[in-house]
């Protein structure tokens, strides 16, 4: 859009002179050459600048000049005065005393005119960025959810938002003029402990930055309420210290229970397998040495009693490994644990049995985890499978992977006499049984053993089965993310 220019000069010449320069530089103008008409064309022409003579033949444009600044609807009209070299300097301080935005005086080269004008109207659209700017920024810390103030440079504060008179309990006429009266730290985000109008205690957090406000130099500062997280913080200071004291506690106990644990399982090694060693070895002398003079009767309990001391001490040693684990360490690495099926397959059978079974290993990854622990979970599952399909004419076990984002699942599959899934919560118990000890030997500790491995790793394990239809255990275990845990 064009600017427009009103042209006020009761000369003729001066008014033809002016018109035709500035349209050939691309503005719109109009010109009057009487204050009458002049005042009507403020509102029908609506210029931009007008370029006004202060001598209007009897009339003064001084007359204009102060109907323009004093209407607010002509705010943004800029009034630029233009007389000959004849007028006083007086004249000249009245004119920019009542608002004259400026003042030429003729003779003038009509260059410098056009120069001047042009002047004149970027200043103009550059006061209205910044008027609009600045009224974007009022509009922007008046809506800020903290306490926005601005302090001027005697301390006092010459604005105040709406939430700035809510954190203070005051009203924003009440803030106004008043000295802020905190210290000012640039640059850094400081505590302050704000009194409120009805004296009630809070914290601040301020931030401060130096602004020009109204075209002289000021601080705005930001105020946020953290009065309600600095008593959460409080609190939860005393919830900690409460907590490590309590974790001490915790630990005590802990450590406790293992000297506890620690001396269970040195009885259960010393006191109880020492007499177990002894029913055993004066068994066998008895049936070595005597053995003659037994009647069958005796022969039977001779039998029964090495048989079932080799259950029973089996059995503490099982009991003594389920415990050991619990205090036991875990290093990870990677581990080839195809190469471990083939092992431990190879260690619980002979050449007679492995030829009757139909043994498959698929693609398995490599999993991530402590070698000897993981020989002991994949002999315990794979004896699992082996014991219970060996009934079977052709007895098959089948070792499989999969992959996950995050964990690998192995599974170990036989065609053996299975079992029921409501008892499938039972499997991993200590001395948990689904069969008969007649038929199946074992003290049932075996995959309660396996399960705590796996859970000592971050995996999971479960089964899934049939009656007479064979068994699926499955073990997952975390995939290597870069650290290793002990």
């Amino acid at each position: 859009m064009m600017n427009k220019i009103l042209i006020v000069d009761d000369e003729a010449h001066h008014l033809n002179i002016y018109a035709k320069v500035f349209r050939e530089s691309g503005y719109v103008t109009h010109e009057v050459a009487d204050l009458k008409t002049a005042f009507g064309a403020l509102d029908e022409f609506q210029p931009d600048l007008v370029l006004l003579d202060i001598v209007l033949g009897n009339e003064s444009g001084f007359d204009l000049l102060k109907l323009i600044k004093s209407n607010e609807k002509y705010k943004s009209v800029y009034v630029v005065i233009i007389t000959g070299i004849k007028s006083s300097a007086d004249d000249q301080a009245a004119g920019l005393e009542m608002g004259a935005d400026g003042f030429l005086v003729r003779p003038l080269a009509i260059r410098e005119l056009v120069i001047r004008i042009d002047a004149f109207f970027r200043q103009k659209r550059t006061a209205e960025k910044l008027r609009k700017s600045e009224a974007s920024f009022r509009k922007l810390i008046e809506k800020n959810p903290d306490a926005m103030l601005i302090v001027n440079s005697d301390g006092k504060i010459i604005f105040a938002n709406p939430a700035a008179a809510d954190l203070f309990k005051a009203e924003i006429d009440e803030l106004q003029n008043k000295l802020f009266g905190y210290p000012i730290v640039h640059g850094e985000r400081t505590e302050i402990n704000l009194v409120r109008h009805d004296s009630e205690e809070a914290i601040g957090e301020m931030r401060t930055i130096n602004i020009d406000w109204e075209d002289k130099e000021a601080v705005l500062i930001s105020i946020r309420d953290i009065t309600d997280r600095k008593r959460t913080e409080a609190a939860l200071k005393v919830l900690n210290e409460g907590l490590e004291s309590m974790i001490e506690k915790r630990t005590e106990q802990l450590r406790l229970s293992i000297s506890e644990m620690e001396a269970f399982t040195y009885t259960i090694s010393h006191d109880l397998r020492t007499p177990l060693r002894a029913v055993i070895g004066f068994s066998r002398l008895v049936a070595e040495e005597h053995g003659d003079k037994l009647n069958d009767e005796g022969k039977i309990l001779i039998s029964d009693i090495l048989r079932n001391t080799k259950k029973m001490t089996q059995l503490i040693e099982d009991l003594l490994e389920f415990s050991r684990l619990g205090t036991k360490g875990v290093y990870k690495k990677n581990v080839d644990i195809k190469n471990l099926f083939r092992q431990v397959f190879f260690d619980l059978t002979d050449e007679t049995s492995r030829s009757s079974i139909d043994f498959r290993i698929g693609e398995l990854s490599h999993a991530y985890g402590d070698s000897a622990l993981l020989k002991q979970v994949v002999s315990n599952i794979l004896s699992n499978a082996l014991k219970f399909s060996a009934g079977r004419k052709s007895p098959v076990i089948v070792v499989e992977c999969e992959d996950t984002e995050d964990m690998t699942i192995y599974s170990v599959s036989d065609n053996g006499v299975g079992f029921d899934m409501k008892y499938s919560g039972k499997i991993y118990g200590v001395f948990s049984r689904l069969h008969k000890e007649s038929e199946f030997e074992g003290t049932g500790v075996g995959l309660a053993i396996a399960q705590r491995i796996i859970l000592k790793h971050g995996g999971s394990v479960w089964a899934e089965s049939e009656e007479d239809k064979g068994a699926k255990f499955f073990f997952s275990l975390p995939k290597n993310n870069g650290t290793e845990m002990k």
